[in-house]
């Protein structure tokens, strides 16, 4: 009788500690989403534009930057690289307009 109610009560403590785990997870936010297709599609639709668009604005930011950087190099003409440079910066601007 004793070793079964060890056992039981190892059991219990088990059974705790893995529902703790799974409230951690929030396995009840995310079964609904799994279950129902259309909610998963639209949900990774949207997270895909969000990301999207995310990594536009970021690269334009960058890429801005850069040829900021570019455009002071040639203005200071810095021998070698200012003349590559401004071949580089020349190219841009005759495709932007």
């Amino acid at each position: 009788m004793r070793t079964s109610l060890k056992q039981l009560l190892r059991i219990d403590r088990r059974l705790k500690r893995l529902e703790r785990a799974l409230i951690r997870m929030r396995l009840e936010e995310i079964v609904p989403a799994l279950v129902n297709p259309r909610r998963m599609f639209w949900t990774n639709l949207l997270g895909g534009i969000a990301r999207g668009v995310g990594i536009a604005i970021g690269f334009s930011i960058l890429g801005a930057l850069l040829i900021l950087i570019l455009q002071d190099i040639a203005a200071n003409n810095i021998p070698i690289i200012g003349d590559f440079i401004a071949r580089i910066i020349r190219i841009v601007e005759t495709k932007l307009h």
